[in-house]
């Protein structure tokens, strides 16, 4: 579980992620796709009065939203409907646990 310190909090988490996101200047669209996802997952913790996050708690409600059961954020996923449930609750756990955010957006292969 990763305890959450008094000045460090899911919601500011989460605000930092996606200031950091428009910060390094990711394209709108996936600015958006972040922030509708993060704000679903914080409704879904106020549903259930959740006030902690961790890697259990996430892959529970990617099941509950998708209705596939993942086991761990390390195995390979191939549907695209998780992994987007996935990446931004991925980013939330490692800053949450680290206090760092390092966003890598997918390498776009040349043309031939």
């Amino acid at each position: 579980m990763i305890a959450m310190n008094e000045n460090q909090n899911i919601y500011e988490a989460i605000a930092f992620i996606l200031a950091s996101l428009e910060k390094q200047g990711q394209a709108s669209a996936t600015c958006k796709i972040y922030k509708n996802s993060l704000n679903v997952f914080k409704k879904y913790l106020d549903k259930l009065g959740i006030t902690y996050v961790n890697e259990k708690i996430c892959l529970e409600y990617i099941h509950a939203k998708t209705g596939i059961k993942v086991t761990s954020f390390n195995k390979k996923i191939l549907n695209p409907t998780v992994n987007r449930r996935m990446k931004p609750l991925h980013l939330l756990l490692m800053y949450l646990e680290t206090g760092n955010f390092h966003y890598k957006p997918r390498k776009i292969k040349e043309s031939f």
